[in-house]
């Protein structure tokens, strides 16, 4: 089935020179440069044959970025006094991100798959994922939604 995905990311936080990294064989393994892992995910998109159908780097508002995290229920954290809508809102209005909008055959599956070697590969560790430093469109209905929002020039 033909889908469309959106995907998003920081790269910045990837990238910390302060922080030593192991590949098991006790080397460094150097984080890229944003704009190098940047190039990295778009070949890793390619090379699963998935199609860029826009691409771009941008400040998201606040308003955009708390409808984008629409869907999530409303879970008050009592440490630190904010929704869980609220805290991820606040991580994506927090500096530029990297948003691209591809497209193929079962997408989304297919790109969660490559998403999740990525992360394995570069976060430093599993903890950091549950702060939306990338995050990938987990249906075709919510993919559509997220893609106007952020892409509202954007035609089907």
């Amino acid at each position: 089935m033909l889908q469309y995905s959106l995907f998003w990311i920081k790269p910045d936080v990837f990238y910390d020179k302060s922080i030593p990294r192991e590949d098991g064989s006790g080397l460094k393994i150097p984080l890229p440069k944003p704009e190098d892992f940047i190039a990295e995910i778009i070949w890793e998109l390619q090379k699963v044959w998935l199609e860029i159908k826009s691409e771009r780097k941008y400040l998201v508002s606040r308003e955009i970025a708390l409808k984008h995290y629409s869907e999530h229920e409303f879970v008050y954290d009592i440490k630190s006094r904010i929704s869980k809508q609220e805290f991820l809102a606040r991580y994506m209005v927090s500096d530029y991100s990297y948003w691209i909008v591809f497209y193929w055959e079962n997408t989304i599956k297919l790109w969660r798959e490559v998403l999740k070697n990525i992360r394995e590969k570069y976060l430093l560790t599993p903890w950091f994922a549950r702060y939306s430093l990338m995050h990938a469109s987990d249906n075709p209905v919510w993919a559509i939604e997220e893609i106007k929002l952020h892409f509202p020039e954007f035609s089907f």
